[in-house]
């Protein structure tokens, strides 16, 4: 005889269990705590739909409509929006590869110019501190 849908889960779960080296008492709490946040769960569930349900009768009918706007809304909204900004910024700063490794090159010459100076600075005071110097023959 096939195992029903929930004795496979029960099964699995109690493999699982047993895979992690829960002990029976441990494995108890961890079902109760399913179990309680499955509760929690279903009363707020409810708490929505009594809410829901107040409006009155053509509420009454949307009931579920409403609720999966309310769930629904943010994340779709949150996703569009998101979006139109990508594409703002994106258009915002539409550059080719070409631009962009053209830009790299030109920071890199003036890296380069700025180094070459810096190093004909240093050998131009190097001269000048040795020319000035007059040198003793030590006899």
């Amino acid at each position: 005889m096939p195992l029903t849908d929930r004795e496979v889960f029960k099964a699995a779960f109690l493999c699982k269990c047993a895979e992690h080296g829960l002990t029976p008492r441990e494995t108890r709490e961890c079902v109760r705590l399913a179990l309680s946040r499955n509760s929690r769960e279903k009363v707020a569930e409810g708490a929505i739909a009594k809410t829901v349900g107040l409006l009155g009768g053509a509420a009454g009918k949307l009931q579920w409509p409403v609720i999966a706007a309310l769930v629904g809304g943010p994340p779709i909204l949150g996703m569009i929006g998101g979006a139109a900004l990508g594409n703002a910024v994106g258009q915002a700063t539409d550059l080719r590869p070409e631009d962009i490794q053209e830009a790299d090159k030109l920071e890199a010459y003036r890296r380069e110019t700025q180094l070459a100076r810096l190093r004909n600075a240093m050998a131009d005071r190097r001269r000048e501190n040795t020319s000035s110097r007059t040198y003793r023959p030590l006899i």
